[in-house]
């Protein structure tokens, strides 16, 4: 757990960076979905058997003293480990709202929809768009504060309860866990504090916007192109304060032409509206072949008389 907190912070510092570096890192842990539910469902499991194994202590605890002391006088103990249990409450509410703010992005669904120019998921600008709330803000915050002091007593007492911490060690442990905790509250706290008190990263933001709004523009005139003059509809009578060849149809009861398009002429064969259909013209048929001319008998031969 300790080590995801500050892998988790070494990523989300590239907020500072810029919206290349932050993306880039958001779109790699995409490429691997599998691999990154799997750290999620080994995250979510130790956590819950922190919480249970907690409760479980503290059960025995009670058990092993059903009588509370006279008087409490506690030796030893630090604030940090006075505000275990409501420390440890908060950032489970904590952990649950985060999950459902900028992982599953429930608590504003707009996250999903920003992109940047490469089409990848912009995680520079949903940071901003939350943090820019200063009840999420403050939140986060808290929660932060109350990570340092969990993590402060958690820092030094698992050694304790490995064997591994002695007298010796004992206040430079405490020391060096104290800084650690600080250090990464910190580290969690300047994200926030930046954009709200700072502005970070707004003009980018607003350069974004005004992008999408002009993409946004130019697809909906491109939807919207409208022709240079509407066509007549069938039964439209011209206004009285038309002139010219179209009046002149209209009052003769014929149809009117636009002055944008050319007359439309029937088809052959096609009715006119308003007058009956024209007989149907015959097809000519093939020439038949010319008769050949009656020929004259031949002449009958000529008899021969005695010759002289």
């Amino acid at each position: 757990m300790f080590g995801f907190v500050i892998g988790h912070l070494i990523g989300n510092l590239q907020f500072f960076v810029g919206p290349e570096a932050i993306n880039n890192y958001g779109q790699l842990l995409r490429t691997s979905p599998e691999l990154l539910w799997i750290i999620r469902g080994f995250l979510l499991t130790a956590l819950l058997l922190h919480v249970v194994f907690t409760l479980w202590v503290v059960v025995e605890n009670r058990k092993a003293r059903p009588q509370k002391y006279i008087k409490q006088a506690s030796v030893q103990v630090k604030q940090s480990t006075r505000l275990m249990a409501i420390s440890g409450m908060l950032l489970l509410a904590f952990i649950i709202f985060h999950l459902a703010h900028f992982t599953a992005q429930n608590v504003d669904p707009s996250y999903a929809g920003f992109h940047d120019e490469k089409g990848r998921h912009d995680i520079f600008r949903m940071m901003f768009a939350g943090f820019s709330n200063p009840l999420y803000s403050a939140f986060y915050a808290v929660a932060m504060v109350f990570l340092c002091s969990h993590l402060s007593h958690g820092a030094w007492s698992w050694m304790q309860t490995v064997g591994l911490r002695t007298k010796k060690i004992a206040e430079p442990s405490s020391r060096g866990a104290r800084i650690l905790a600080l250090l990464l509250a910190f580290g969690y706290i300047s994200i926030p504090a930046a954009v709200l008190f700072g502005g970070f990263g707004k003009g980018y933001v607003a350069e974004r916007v005004r992008s999408e709004q002009a993409s946004r523009q130019e697809s909906e005139q491109g939807e919207h192109i409208s022709p240079a003059a509407p066509a007549a509809l069938p039964g439209d009578t011209p206004s009285p304060s038309a002139k010219g060849p179209a009046s002149a149809s209209a009052a003769a009861g014929k149809p009117s032409t636009p002055a944008n398009q050319p007359p439309q002429l029937p088809t052959r064969g096609a009715p006119v509206p308003g007058e009956p259909a024209p007989p149907p013209v015959p097809l000519p048929s093939a020439p038949e072949p010319p008769t050949p001319p009656p020929q004259a008998p031949p002449p009958p031969p000529a008899k021969e008389g005695p010759q002289p």
